[in-house]
């Protein structure tokens, strides 16, 4: 008996399972902008034609020696750039509303991105309650502008959140970098979205620094559906809302090598559903190209916030 499908990652294809097959008309490789080229071309050899499905404007193969770097291409990559005639995209996607989707066609994509439909393009955040967050106003917010409430206008759908002016300056300790102001910023957007009535597993946290996202889960450990991920763990995923720590922020205006990485910003930034909140240093951030010219967009729509001083003690849950 031969099964007519087989589904197997590429590294199970020695599997003893193979010896009732060992040979197929097509090959199917998802992710394959993510795999190495080695591991990619072991199942390939049990095929006649092959087909890899991937983005390599996204996150490309981990490659930690850097005596392997050459290893960090993907077969994907390899084969698009050499032979673009082979290559279908795939553009319509039904993920991201058009405000998200604006943000990812304007910084990678060229505009080839569409919405699938309407229903995608015009999708929000329901946020039916937000006069609930009163109760939680400290006397921090007295004659000051309640940044909270522009979070919660469901028309809010991209924000960059500038905190240079709260302050929210990182710190950086046996090479872990942190920021506890901008972490307590997160828990307060957080807790506002789900006092009034945001069910916690639509919301995600994201930051690309491991040492800030364990400073976010003991903030937030009580949220147990709340999913608080680097941008590598959420590849694949998405959440109706999505907050992202950016978390540099320093005198020297010192972005830091993650940052920079376009391919990781694209992830990060494409998340997201129907709501993306973004915090970080406008000053310190600017130094990075790509968030800057996110920076910019944002602006340049109406997207970009300054937060006010003390507007991590103007709530208290």
């Amino acid at each position: 008996f031969e099964p007519p499908i087989v589904a197997s990652t590429c590294l199970q294809i020695n599997n003893w399972l193979f010896s009732y097959r060992d040979s197929f008309d097509y090959c199917i490789i998802d992710e394959a902008s993510q795999i190495m080229m080695p591991i990619c071309l072991g199942p390939l050899r049990l095929c006649e034609k092959f087909i890899l499905v991937g983005d390599h404007f996204q996150l490309p193969p981990l490659v930690i020696s850097p005596n392997a770097k050459g290893l960090s291409e993907s077969l994907f990559k390899i084969l698009s750039e050499k032979y673009p005639e082979g290559l279908s995209e795939l553009t319509y996607q039904y993920r991201m509303c058009k405000e998200v989707m604006l943000l990812s066609n304007t910084l990678v994509y060229n505009g080839k991105l569409k919405a699938g439909n309407e229903t995608v393009s015009s999708r929000f955040l329901p946020i039916d309650n937000p006069h609930l967050i009163d109760g939680y106003k400290t006397k921090f917010l007295d004659g000051q502008k309640d940044w909270v409430r522009v979070i919660l206008r469901e028309d809010s759908k991209v924000l960059f959140l500038n905190n240079d002016k709260v302050p929210a300056l990182e710190t950086a300790f046996n090479d872990q970098v942190t920021n506890s102001v901008e972490s307590e910023l997160v828990k307060i957007i957080v807790e506002s979205l789900l006092a009034c009535g945001v069910d916690e597993s639509s919301i995600g946290v994201m930051s690309l620094y491991r040492g800030q996202l364990r400073l976010l889960n003991r903030l937030l450990y009580r949220r147990k559906k709340i999913e608080i991920l680097t941008a590598d763990q959420f590849q694949g995923r998405d959440k109706d809302c999505i907050i992202i720590s950016l978390v540099r922020s320093n005198p020297e205006h010192n972005v830091g090598a993650l940052l920079n990485e376009w391919r990781r910003i694209n992830v990060a930034m494409t998340r997201s559903r129907s709501k993306l909140i973004v915090i970080g240093s406008r000053l310190t951030l600017e130094s990075s190209k790509t968030i800057r010219d996110f920076i910019l967009l944002a602006e340049s729509n109406g997207w970009s916030y300054n937060l006010p001083e003390n507007a991590e003690k103007m709530y208290k849950f």
